[in-house]
């Protein structure tokens, strides 16, 4: 028997499911060799613990203690923002606000263009923008673009 052996079969043996033959060559084995046995040893103690843990009484009080606990607890009420509004209401406030602001910055904007801007505008013609391309030399890049752009 080797130590290899034991280790691999060690459970078997704690549960008491080896043949009567394979008990006594681990026993023997466990007798020279001292790591085995210290493992044997480890192992038995978690393994007795985890088939039989061991038992705890409640205190004769616990149940009068639970039960006044739970009912100390408060639930959630359902219509809780009637007791908080301002909780609820502060992003509906800044939600307003900021429409608002949107709503009166496009009116304003909408606004700054008057009708006698408008007119004014009108008077602008887009080849008051061109130019300055008018001495461009024919046949150049410049030149393509500006013919493009006339044509649309």
């Amino acid at each position: 028997m080797n130590c290899k052996y034991l280790e691999n079969n060690i459970m078997d043996y704690l549960e008491g499911e080896v043949s009567e033959e394979e008990r006594t060559k681990i026993e023997n084995h466990l007798i020279g060799c001292e790591k085995c046995r210290m493992l044997v040893k480890e192992l038995s103690s978690v393994w007795n613990y985890v088939v039989s843990p061991a038992k705890s009484e409640l205190s004769p009080y616990f149940w009068t203690k639970l039960q006044r606990k739970i009912l100390e607890y408060e639930r959630p009420k359902v219509w809780s923002i009637f007791e908080n509004p301002i909780k609820y209401l502060k992003p509906v406030a800044y939600g307003v606000l900021f429409a608002v602001g949107i709503f009166f910055g496009y009116e304003l904007g909408d606004s700054y263009v008057s009708e006698e801007m408008s007119g004014y505008l009108e008077e602008f013609d887009e080849n008051i923008y061109l130019e300055i391309f008018d001495e461009i030399p024919e046949g150049s890049i410049g030149d393509a673009y500006i013919n493009f752009y006339k044509e649309l």
